[in-house]
Parts: C-alpha cells; sequence; structure tokens
C-alpha cells in the first residue's frame, strides 16, 4: 500500500485506480499539509510547464565537434603510451625467454627440443597413466 505523499506525486505522473483515487482524496481532506504539498508542486509544475528554453541551431554540431576532439586526444594518448611502453615490455620478454632458456639448460644439461618441451624424461607408461585419468 502506498502512503499518501506517494500517491500524490504518482497522481501527477499516471492514473490511480479507484481504491488509491478514494485514499489520496480522504488524506486530501484530512491533511492540510498534503494539500499545501500538492499546490506546491501545481504552482512549481505550471512554472516549469511554461519554461521556454532558448534554442541554439548549432548546440549538436558543438556537441558532435568536442566528442571528436576528445576522441582523438584520447586515441593520441594511447598510441603514445603504447609506444613509449613498447621498449620495456620488450626487455622484459627478452629477460624472461633467457631466463626460461637458462632454467632448461641448467635442469636438463642441454637445448635440444625435448629438453625444451619437458618430454625427455616422458615414457609412453607415463602417456597411457594421463590417458587413464
Amino acid at each position: 500500500m502506498k502512503n499518501n505523499l506517494e500517491l500524490l506525486l504518482y497522481s501527477f505522473e499516471g492514473e490511480l485506480s479507484q481504491e488509491e483515487q478514494q485514499q489520496l482524496k480522504k488524506a486530501l481532506s484530512a491533511s492540510p499539509e498534503l494539500r499545501a504539498e500538492r499546490d506546491k508542486l501545481l504552482k512549481i509544475r505550471k512554472l516549469i510547464g511554461g519554461l521556454k528554453i532558448p534554442e541554439d541551431p548549432s548546440f549538436s554540431d558543438k556537441v558532435l565537434q568536442r566528442l571528436n576532439n576528445s576522441s582523438s586526444k584520447t586515441e593520441t594518448a594511447f598510441s603514445a603510451t603504447v609506444v613509449s611502453l613498447f621498449p620495456r615490455v620488450a626487455a622484459a620478454c627478452i629477460v624472461i625467454l633467457l631466463l626460461a632458456l637458462s632454467i632448461v639448460y641448467l635442469s636438463q644439461g642441454n637445448y635440444s627440443t625435448d629438453a625444451l618441451i619437458g618430454v625427455d624424461t616422458f615414457s609412453l607408461e607415463d602417456a597411457y597413466s594421463l590417458i587413464d585419468y
């Protein structure tokens, strides 16, 4: 069940059911505060309804121009960030690759293909046991 103020506000926006109209009518007759609130809201609606805002024909063009400017600045800033970070990222990748190769060499003693992919000690029985899982 809606309270009286909610009913009053909803009566401005939509249609009330017969029961809600009766509840609002009783509340308005019983409460001077609610009547004052209704009168205040009606006055505000009348003032806002009569408000005329001058139209600016170039408004949409200005908005689109600002959006284009801000998106091009963002793209430029993103590209500059990526270009400035590329040498650092490339150097980090090389260091990680060299570290991985040195770990393989230290653990296996060579750089064979089997050692690099980690299957030099992998037997056929191990493969069958993995298949059974």
